[in-house]
C-alpha cells in the first residue's frame, strides 16, 4: 500500500489544514514553474497524494486501508520504496510455516477489522435513512405483489390475468428478500452496537419466515372465505353450455353474465355429482353477480341446488 500521509511528510490520519499546508510546502519546492531545477515527476506523485487526502471519499477509504495494515502489522510504503520493492528481486528463504495459533490470531483480527467496517457502513446506511424505514419500504412493495395475487386469484382462462398474478408472487417474494435483508443488517447494528448481544441472524430469519408465511396462507385462506361470501349473498345459478377439453372429464364454459359483453372462460372438473346433462352438453354453475369470475359447479347435495324451479 501507498501512504499517502508519508509522501506529503506528515503525520498519519492528518487533518485537511496540515494536509494543505504541507502539500504548498513540496509544491514551491518541486512545481516546474517555480523551481527551475525541480522533480517534475515528483511534483506529480505529490500532487497525486494530494488529491487522494483532500477528498472525502478517497481519504477516508485510503485511511481505512490504512488502519487495516496498521493494525494487522504490515508497513504502508512510499511510492520511492514500492517502486524500489519491485525492481529489486527478493531473496528467497524457506518457506515457514505459519502455526495454527498465529493463522487463528490473524483470522480473529481481519475478522474484527471487517467487522468494523461493516459497523461503519450500517450507520451510514441508517443516518442517510433508519432501517424501519427501509424495511416498512419493502413491506409495501411485498404487500403491492400480494395485492396482486389476491385480485387475480378467480383468473378467467382466455385472459392475461394469470400474468399479473405470476409477476405479483414473483414481486412478492423479490420484496421480502429485501426485507430480509434490511433486517439482518438493522439487527447486526444493533447486536453488535448495543449493550447486549443477541441472536441477530436467527431473529431476522424467524420474523422473515413468519412473514412470508403469514402472506402465503392468507391468500388461499382470505380467498376461500371471498369465495364463500359471494356465492352466499351475491349467488346465482345459471345453466350454461359446456364443451369437452379432452376425455378425463374436463370441461370447459363460456359464460356472458347479464349486463356485460365480455364472455367469461372457465375450465372445471366435470363429476357425476354435478348437476349436468351428458347429452346436451349443459351443466348448472353458481357465479357471483359481484364478481363473475367467482363461480363453481353446483353439485346435488350442494346447499344452493333448487330442484323445484327448474321442473
Amino acid at each position: 500500500m501507498i501512504n499517502c500521509y508519508k509522501i506529503l511528510g506528515v503525520s498519519n490520519f492528518a487533518d485537511e489544514t496540515v494536509i494543505r499546508k504541507a502539500y504548498i510546502k513540496l509544491a514551491k519546492l518541486h512545481h516546474p514553474d517555480v523551481s527551475p531545477n525541480s522533480d517534475g515527476e515528483r511534483f506529480k506523485i505529490v500532487s497525486k497524494a494530494y488529491d487522494t487526502l483532500s477528498d472525502v471519499n478517497t481519504k477516508y477509504y485510503h485511511d481505512q486501508k490504512l488502519k487495516y495494515y496498521l493494525e494487522t502489522g504490515h508497513k504502508p510504503t512510499s511510492t520511492r520504496t514500492a517502486s524500489r520493492q519491485k525492481t529489486e528481486k527478493p531473496f528467497k528463504e524457506g518457506k515457514q510455516r505459519m502455526s495454527r495459533a498465529e493463522y487463528l490470531k490473524r483470522k480473529a483480527r481481519a475478522e474484527k477489522v471487517k467487522l468494523r467496517m461493516d459497523m461503519l457502513f450500517y450507520q451510514r446506511q441508517n443516518s442517510r435513512l433508519p432501517y424501519p424505514l427501509r424495511i416498512f419500504g419493502w413491506f409495501v412493495f411485498s404487500f403491492v405483489g400480494w395485492q396482486q395475487v389476491y385480485q387475480n386469484w378467480f383468473v378467467d382462462e382466455n385472459s392475461y390475468d394469470h400474468m399479473f398474478a405470476i409477476l405479483g408472487f414473483f414481486f412478492f417474494v423479490f420484496a421480502s428478500f429485501g426485507m430480509y435483508s434490511h433486517l439482518y443488517k438493522m439487527y447486526r447494528f444493533q447486536a453488535y452496537s448495543g449493550k447486549k448481544r443477541f441472536a441477530y441472524f436467527r431473529k431476522s430469519t424467524i420474523t422473515w419466515l413468519t412473514y412470508v408465511l403469514i402472506g402465503v396462507v392468507c391468500l388461499p385462506v382470505l380467498n376461500s372465505f371471498r369465495k364463500t361470501y359471494h356465492l352466499k349473498h351475491y349467488g346465482k345459478n345459471a345453466i350454461v353450455n359446456y364443451s369437452e377439453i379432452n376425455g378425463r372429464g374436463d370441461i370447459e364454459i363460456v359464460f356472458t353474465p347479464l349486463g356485460t359483453k365480455k364472455a367469461i372462460v372457465k375450465e372445471f372438473d366435470l363429476s357425476e355429482s354435478v348437476i349436468h346433462d351428458a347429452r346436451h352438453h349443459w351443466v348448472m354453475i353458481r357465479f357471483s353477480k359481484a364478481n363473475p369470475r367467482i363461480m363453481e359447479l353446483v353439485e346435488r347435495d350442494s346447499p344452493y341446488y333448487f330442484p323445484a324451479p327448474l321442473n
